[in-house]
């Protein structure tokens, strides 16, 4: 079994954002039914309102632009946008529905370039808020300096609690070899960490990085300690795929009288696309 599942995941189809079930990006794990669920369809609404009035409370209890400086912020951003997407095509697809008097679709559903970015933005998300919550409370986090309200539990504690709870809802999978998007996300941080620091640019402290492992006036150890979060961001992209997994097994032990057809644990044929 575990063979089969590295084979399949490292299949080079899956380092694209293709998926054979579309209707994956608009279904709970745990519904029964094959069509969009109202119920689902609020939880997603109330958790797009829960990332966008928690985004705006910490923007608005932060030191102005300086805001957007913070890796944490890019990350509270991915869980804000793949939110409000994934509400937004899913309200869309029920009003669709409804004027069908509550029939799906039988038309398969194509997959769709609103269900990539949703699907990157959410895998982002995921593995990032688990980067921040780890590095921010072991490495950073100093009750000296910072203070430990409902704001700052909210973006370092509980953006990585409600991804996991999301990570456990949604039905579309989680792929090994989609890495390159936490990695590329948080690289392009570090990218403009350089920048901002030879323009000249300093934290909400006043001081010259915005933080102290990122600390360009010590480029060689600044250069190794991104090489280590890439390599522990790494780490949490596979343990994030592993509940993932765990998910859809447990699904599947739940539920074993019912007919379980993966095509997206199957390696596909050539010139197919997952």
């Amino acid at each position: 079994m575990v063979k089969r599942v590295w084979k399949r995941e490292f299949h080079l189809d899956h380092f694209w954002l293709e998926h054979r079930q579309a209707e994956d990006f608009l279904l709970c794990q745990w519904q029964s039914s094959p069509s969009v669920h109202a119920g689902y369809a609020l939880y997603r609404c109330l958790l797009a309102g829960y990332f966008v009035a928690t985004l705006a409370l910490s923007a608005l209890s932060s030191a102005g632009p300086k805001w957007l400086v913070y890796l944490t912020n890019w990350g509270y951003l991915a869980c804000t946008l793949q939110a409000v997407l994934s509400a937004g095509f899913l309200v869309a697809r029920l009003a669709r529905d409804r004027g069908r008097d509550g029939e799906a679709d039988p038309a398969p559903e194509p997959m769709r370039l609103v269900y990539k970015v949703f699907w990157a933005s959410h895998t982002i998300a995921v593995v990032v808020a688990y980067g921040v919550t780890v590095t921010y409370w072991l490495t950073i986090y100093n009750p000296s300096k910072h203070r430990l309200d409902a704001v700052n539990v909210l973006v370092h504690a509980g953006n990585s609690a409600v991804m996991t709870l999301d990570l456990w809802m949604v039905r579309h999978p989680m792929r090994l070899l989609h890495a390159y998007l936490p990695l590329s996300f948080t690289l392009s941080f570090f990218l403009f960490s350089v920048t901002y620091f030879l323009a000249g640019g300093t934290s909400r402290d006043g001081t010259p990085y915005i933080y102290a492992m990122l600390d360009w006036q010590r480029p060689g150890r600044t250069i190794l300690c991104c090489t280590v979060g890439l390599v522990f961001l790494l780490g949490m992209h596979v343990a994030a795929w592993g509940l993932s997994l765990l998910r859809r097994r447990l699904h599947q032990s739940l539920e074993p009288r019912r007919e379980h057809a993966w095509p997206h644990d199957t390696v596909p044929s050539p010139g197919s696309s997952v």
